[in-house]
């Protein structure tokens, strides 16, 4: 039996087979539920507090210099990944509708 309030800590081994999705878990995924059907109150799809970021970037920070629409700009992107990165991996950044002009 578990009281009302008291913590429980479940430990699923990886030998159990349980994979992360390809694309990581993002910092507190809303997506990640839990429910229970316990006689004495009903728990249906209730949001996990606290879900440990897996393969996700955890500060991601695009600056213009200058800031100016329709004029040449410089780009800074900082970027801090909650994974180790390694050789030949590879990170792509998408900006749409930002292109390279023609050189004069």
């Amino acid at each position: 039996n578990v009281s009302a309030r008291e913590s429980v800590c479940v430990w699923i081994p990886a030998s159990a087979g349980v994979t992360l999705p390809a694309v990581g878990m993002r910092r507190n995924e809303e997506s990640v539920t839990v429910q229970t059907d316990a006689s004495t109150g009903k728990i249906s799809g209730s949001p996990i507090d606290a879900v440990t970021p897996v393969g996700a970037v955890q500060e991601f920070i695009l600056d213009f210099v200058p800031p100016l629409a329709g004029r040449p700009t410089g780009i800074s992107v900082t970027l801090r990944f909650h994974m180790c990165l390694s050789e030949g991996d590879s990170v792509k950044l998408s900006l749409p509708g930002i292109f390279r002009a023609q050189p004069p």
